[in-house]
Formats: C-alpha cells, sequence, structure tokens
C-alpha cells in the first residue's frame, strides 16, 4: 500500500499566509487608533505634570517673596513665548522690639546695665542700628537670622528693596542679655527704618539668593539667580523648570485684589509629539510690608 506524506503544499502556505496578512490589517485598522489615543494620552499627561510643577514652583516664590517686588521685565507681547519675572524671595520673617522695656530694663537704663535694644527711626539711614527680634519664623537650614543676610524693612514700592533704601545687611547676631528681652539681637550695616516706619515687621534674605528671574524664551522656563538690581533685560541661563514651551505670559496688577494685595496670572503652554496643553495658575500677592 503506497503511503501518503503529511503537510501542506506551497500553495496552502501562501493561501495562509495571505489570509492572516488581511486579518492582521483588520485588527490593525481597529486598534491602531487606540494605540495611538493612548501614548497621545500620556504625552499629553506628561506635558500637564511638567508644566504644573513649574507654575507651582513659580507660585511658591511669589507667596514668599518681599512685599512690593514684583518685576515684570517682558511680559508685555502676549502669546511671544517670552516673559519674565523678578522678585526678591525671603527665608523667614518676624518681629522688632520698638521701644524700652519698662518691666525688664534695669534701673540704670538706658545710659548702663542689661537695656532691651530698639531701633531710632529718626537716626540717619546711614547710621548703624541694633534691635531685639520678639518674633521670628524662618523655612530651611540657612534661613536662621546670620550675618551676611539681609533684613528688608517697610518696602513701600518696587524700587526701594532693589536701590537698598529699605534693606540693610546683617553684621552681627548676639544672645539677649535678658530672656524677656527676645529671641536674638541682631546688628544692621544700616538704618532701614530712617523713614519713620513704627510697624515693627521686617523680611529676612538670604545672601546667596538676594534675587529670582523667572525667564521663558527659548523654548524654556528657567529660574536664575540674580543680585539686588532691577533687571532691565531677561537673564540668559539658570536652572531649567520646563522644556517644550509653546508659549508662556505673566499678568500682575499690584492692587488688583484689593489695597496692598497684588495678583499674579500665569499662562504656560507645552507641546511635544503633535499634542499641545496649556494650564493657566493665579497667585495673590501680599504687598503689605
Amino acid at each position: 500500500m503506497k503511503r501518503h506524506t503529511a503537510g501542506f503544499t506551497l500553495v496552502e502556505l501562501v493561501i495562509v499566509i495571505v489570509v492572516l496578512g488581511v486579518l492582521a490589517s483588520g485588527f490593525m485598522a481597529f486598534f491602531r487608533p487606540l494605540i495611538d489615543g493612548y501614548f497621545d494620552a500620556r504625552r499629553r499627561a506628561d506635558l500637564t505634570d511638567i508644566a504644573d510643577t513649574a507654575l507651582r514652583r513659580v507660585a511658591q516664590d511669589v507667596r514668599r517673596a518681599v512685599p512690593n517686588s514684583l518685576n515684570l521685565i517682558d511680559a508685555t507681547t502676549v502669546g511671544d513665548g517670552s516673559a519674565c519675572l523678578q522678585l526678591v524671595p525671603t527665608v523667614g520673617g518676624g518681629r522688632y522690639r520698638k521701644g524700652i522695656d519698662l518691666t525688664n530694663d534695669d534701673a540704670t537704663c538706658p545710659g548702663a546695665g542689661d537695656c532691651a535694644a530698639f531701633p531710632d527711626a529718626s537716626a540717619l539711614a546711614s547710621a548703624v542700628v541694633t534691635f531685639d527680634v520678639l518674633l521670628a519664623r524662618f523655612s530651611g537650614a540657612q534661613a536662621a537670622l546670620q550675618g551676611g543676610n539681609v533684613i528688608v524693612v517697610n518696602n513701600q514700592n518696587g524700587n526701594d528693596v532693589y536701590d537698598g533704601s529699605s534693606r540693610a545687611t546683617v553684621t552681627a547676631v548676639a544672645p539677649v542679655p535678658k530672656a524677656a528681652f527676645g529671641m536674638q539681637r541682631v546688628t544692621l550695616s544700616r538704618n532701614p527704618m530712617a523713614g519713620g516706619y513704627d510697624g515693627g515687621s521686617f523680611q529676612v534674605v538670604a545672601a546667596g539668593e538676594p534675587s529670582v528671574v523667572y525667564t521663558c524664551t527659548n523654548g524654556r522656563l528657567r529660574r536664575s539667580v540674580g543680585a539686588f538690581a532691577r533687571a532691565a533685560a531677561c537673564p540668559a541661563g539658570g536652572d531649567v523648570l520646563a522644556t517644550d514651551v509653546l508659549s508662556c505670559e505673566f499678568l500682575y496688577q499690584a492692587n488688583m485684589g484689593g489695597e496692598q494685595s497684588g495678583y499674579l496670572w500665569m499662562t504656560l503652554a507645552l507641546g511635544r509629539g503633535g499634542e499641545a496643553i496649556s494650564l493657566a495658575h493665579g497667585v495673590h500677592v501680599d504687598n503689605v510690608p
């Protein structure tokens, strides 16, 4: 008896390949939009996360900025992808003694003995001033009152803190003679209270971060550290907070939120791989010195 060899012919193989190709193309036509949609959604989610993190970082610095220190450098052309915002960030603040301590001063004060220290608002701006800190609150390891840091007092407008009239450098920090006098005794290089300010509050600026500029240009949002000078142009360089920037805008009104309460409106648009997102974020700005 003649045996037949098991298997398939070349024609059958070709037919199977053709049928599988037709089925595969049909499946791809059905599932391709789903696959593309998944990766598109993932790209949008990544862009949204980057934009949200960047805007929140800006808002964090704005909330801790010296009152009236926000400076819009280039934000007049909407949608041009270029915008710059400058501010003076604080690392803390507090209240200082404004007058004599009738309860705890020695009987020989003010001439001798352990006496409370407070600034003389009638003294010249060039005079060295010493005062006791009654209450202070700081954030971060570098935020403690220390020599080299800067004290800002009564910054009423956008120029004073930059030109130096409302700030002074800490030259010495010492313990108070009596615990009842306060937390620490601070000496400043000059008298920022010379204008007659009697509010009793102050802000502390770290020596290593006098001002911060957020620059949005060339497809990137950057954060750079600048000097105590009012910037007239967007600086180059800095730490990158976001890439793939399509447009960026800062809108600021110093009194929009009420008297001595400003409002900053920020928009940031990012795009990558054919996908684009746009986020907006608003921040209330406390401009009370």
